[in-house]
């Protein structure tokens, strides 16, 4: 009877574990169905240069010159952890298939959250789930509806996001973990254009960590691996900074509060200003170490989702047209909702208003995640429809169509067989 009074006190909390990891699963099943069911194997904008270009170059290559293709230039970035994916995927599956593609890209925002998870049940050990479930609202959420349907987007998008996660993770645990997060730093830098701010910020971190051997390895790595990135660098037409200070002032302010869409210029400085001002109230400083060594992990990232916004300000705000804040940039604002939650959370976990405020942070946060499902699917649909309309989904329709041919006699993609089998 002892015995078996035991195995019920045991099956109890795991129960409602198993609960809770299932409540949490719901926002990532719903993106996925959706991102799933509209998503199609054919290239779409950049993913003719990105990945059909880059393949039937790598294929023509040979010895070093191969290597030097993986870490060549695409527009303004580096995009290295990609290139790796399109090389490995061709190679065991003999071609390339675009949905399979973006499955892979959307996947690592499963990986993202694991990490996340990890992180906030270490500061967060009795209080994680409402946290957790405000990141799963916010990071599976269809208000980044262009990068999810789009192949490249959602391997260089996420993938910086993951890396600069995961190798500060691996930074955090020390050990022979360090190693791992140096060569996550590695791969962060030449992930994307924000690679740069990932790698400055994971040094940053250990300094803050105060671990000595940690410091040496990322200085190291960010010195060496930084400096390489910008070797044989050609600054393209729309790399330049934007100048003006007031545009970028209102970019940014509505970039960082855009989890919401509006337009108007009095709304845009208003929810901006909310925005900075949470964070300003919820960083967690202290007078010691100035950031608490518990929050160290959360804090960073949020620094990066800021840098990286900031970064995306300066540099694209000259192209926009009014504010207009492009898809495959929400993923950053999404997620600094979330990092507020979790820094909430944190403020407020030995009080009694933790649970109301936070199922109230919640239901706000799903009716958002329910209007974005609306509005994503919808344009999924619509971007699938255009896809698959005869001819190339590209601004230059000759040099789609060129592409195109060689990259099925190369035996990489054919659009033409796709067509066919989406006829029949």
């Amino acid at each position: 009877m002892y015995i078996c009074h035991n195995i019920k006190i045991k099956l109890i909390p795991l129960q409602k574990s198993i609960y809770k990891y299932l409540v949490l699963a719901i926002p990532c099943l719903i993106y996925f169905t959706v991102v799933f069911r509209y998503s199609v194997n054919m290239p779409a904008q950049d993913d003719y240069d990105a990945i059909l270009v880059f393949l039937m170059n790598f294929k023509k290559a040979t010895g070093i010159d191969n290597f030097f293709l993986l870490f060549s230039q695409h527009n303004e970035h580096r995009i290295l952890s990609s290139r790796l994916l399109y090389v490995l995927y061709y190679y065991i599956a003999g071609a390339i298939n675009f949905k399979d593609i973006i499955f892979i890209g959307n996947a690592q925002l499963i990986v993202l959250y694991i990490i996340i998870v990890a992180l906030i049940k270490k500061c967060l050990p009795t209080h994680w789930f409402w946290p957790a479930l405000i990141t799963s609202l916010c990071l599976f959420d269809l208000n980044s509806w262009e990068t999810s349907g789009f192949a490249m987007a959602s391997m260089q998008n996420f993938g910086i996001i993951l890396f600069f996660a995961a190798s500060l993770y691996s930074y955090n645990k020390q050990g022979n973990w360090r190693y791992l997060g140096a060569f996550l730093q590695f791969i962060a830098i030449f992930s994307s254009g924000n690679g740069i701010v990932a790698g400055a910020l994971l040094c940053l971190f250990t300094i803050f960590k105060r671990d000595k051997p940690g410091i040496i390895l990322s200085v190291l790595t960010f010195i060496i691996f930084s400096s390489l990135y910008f070797l044989h660098y050609s600054v393209p037409i729309t790399g330049h900074p934007a100048t003006d200070p007031v545009r970028i002032i209102m970019y940014f302010l509505h970039i960082i509060s855009s989890i919401v869409d509006y337009q108007d210029h009095k709304t845009i400085v208003l929810a901006g200003s909310a925005v900075i001002t949470s964070l300003i109230l919820l960083f967690p400083f202290e007078k010691k170490n100035w950031i608490k060594k518990d929050m160290l992990p959360v804090a960073f990232i949020t620094l990066f989702l800021l840098g990286s916004m900031a970064t995306a300000t300066l540099f694209r705000v000259s192209l926009a047209v009014e504010y207009l804040i492009p898809s495959r940039y929400l993923i950053y604002p999404d997620l600094l909702v979330a990092m507020i939650a979790i820094l909430l959370a944190y403020k407020i976990s030995n009080k009694k208003i933790f649970h109301p405020v936070m199922i109230l942070c919640s239901l706000v946060v799903c009716l958002v995640f329910n209007m974005s499902f609306y509005v994503g699917k919808r344009n999924m649909i619509a971007r699938e429809n255009q896809i698959l309309q005869p001819g190339y989904y590209y601004p230059d329709s000759t040099h789609a169509k060129d592409v195109s041919l060689e990259a099925c006699k190369l035996h990489i993609y054919c659009i033409e067989d796709e067509r066919k089998r989406l006829i029949k």
